[in-house]
């Protein structure tokens, strides 16, 4: 691969993963409190690991007794944030894939309904991405009471602020 080309994938994965670390957009379920499917995993919209260089960010079970989360809650959350991280791997792969196709179909100037087409699905597993991000925001919340669900607010909105951070989270932060 030439090196344009790899600088130029680079940027459009760095592109994309913006998106995994931008709020998520979404209602919540009927009855539910929107704040309350919000920012349901981490302060931060972001997971810590050794690998993306993050520090002091916290998972919601590092808050069990602050929320008094029981051991069964936290299973389900682990259980939930689990499921997630493995169907992120796989959209993340997948995505890979269609953006180094789509780079060789602009360097080979195929026709533009193949390249819009490989555009489309793309942009379906963004979709995907942001969805599942969502839909694991609504399990937790599921999870938890709804005393429990608003103390978890209040202290994603302490610890942005903290950070500097004003706006409130909308994603699971899970990434």
């Amino acid at each position: 691969m030439k090196m344009k080309t790899r600088v130029l994938l680079l940027l459009m994965l760095a592109w994309f993963a913006s998106f995994l670390v931008l709020p998520s957009l979404g209602a919540a379920p009927s009855g539910k409190d929107p704040q309350a499917t919000q920012g349901a995993t981490s302060g931060s919209n972001s997971q810590a690991s050794p690998n993306n260089g993050q520090q002091n960010v916290r998972m919601i079970w590092d808050y069990k007794t602050e929320l008094g989360l029981t051991d069964e809650q936290v299973a389900g959350i682990k259980d939930a944030i689990t499921g997630f991280q493995k169907e992120v791997v796989e959209l993340r792969a997948k995505f890979q894939v269609v953006e180094i196709d789509l780079q060789n179909l602009i360097q080979k100037k195929a026709d533009l309904p193949t390249v819009k087409a490989k555009l489309q699905e793309s942009a379906a597993i963004q979709v995907d991405l942001r969805l599942a991000d969502i839909e694991t925001a609504r399990k937790i919340d599921d999870i938890l009471s709804p005393e429990q669900a608003k103390r978890w607010r209040e202290i994603q909105q302490k610890e942005m602020n903290a950070r500097g951070n004003t706006k409130p989270t909308k994603s699971t932060g899970v990434k």
